[in-house]
């Protein structure tokens, strides 16, 4: 269970649910879990019932790892430095590429020079029993504000990225992640 009040969250109609918690508390609530013995052509029903404070996500300084792989966020780029697969034991980075796994970039479309992200602010990992996240949020040229979300899963080989981009008017720009 992991609680979201940020209305510039990553996620699907986040502003509107962070609205509508003034009316309905729960609507910032997201629940995670895993889904075990479904038919491919088919369907299982799986009950909510109550769970204790360990079964929430909860902020720490250990780094973002699950049971497939290990993430280490470059926070001056705002991306991922490293992204090691532990099943292969290996990095999955290109170590000649020269920016990191997920930066957000825009590009001047007129002369072609590249802006990185700026003013990058790296919140705490939330580790939780089925996943753990990391929010980085900063700002560009033309994108006042920029969330990006990772989500490594602990129960599967997966990893989320979510950006949401509030964008200005300023002509002529592309944004590339």
């Amino acid at each position: 269970v992991m609680d979201d009040t940020d209305p510039l969250a990553p996620i699907p109609h986040g502003s509107g649910r962070n609205a509508m918690r003034a009316v309905r508390p729960t609507f910032g609530t997201q629940i995670a879990f895993a889904a075990e013995d479904v038919p491919a052509l088919g369907w299982r029903t799986y009950r909510l019932r109550e769970c204790g404070a360990d079964n929430r996500a909860h902020p720490s300084t250990a780094p973002l790892s699950t049971p497939y792989y290990r993430i280490e966020i470059d926070e001056p780029a705002g991306g991922l430095a490293q992204l090691h697969d532990s099943d292969l034991d290996r990095d999955l980075r290109d170590a000649t590429c020269e920016h990191a796994i997920g930066q957000f970039l825009v590009r001047d479309v007129a002369t072609g020079a590249v802006e990185p992200l700026r003013d990058v602010h790296v919140e705490p990992v939330e580790h939780g029993p089925v996943y753990s996240r990391v929010v980085i949020r900063g700002a560009a040229r033309g994108c006042p504000q920029i969330v990006q979300e990772i989500r490594a899963w602990h129960v599967a080989k997966r990893i989320d990225h979510a950006t949401r981009i509030i964008a200005d008017g300023t002509p002529f720009l592309e944004h590339l992640i």
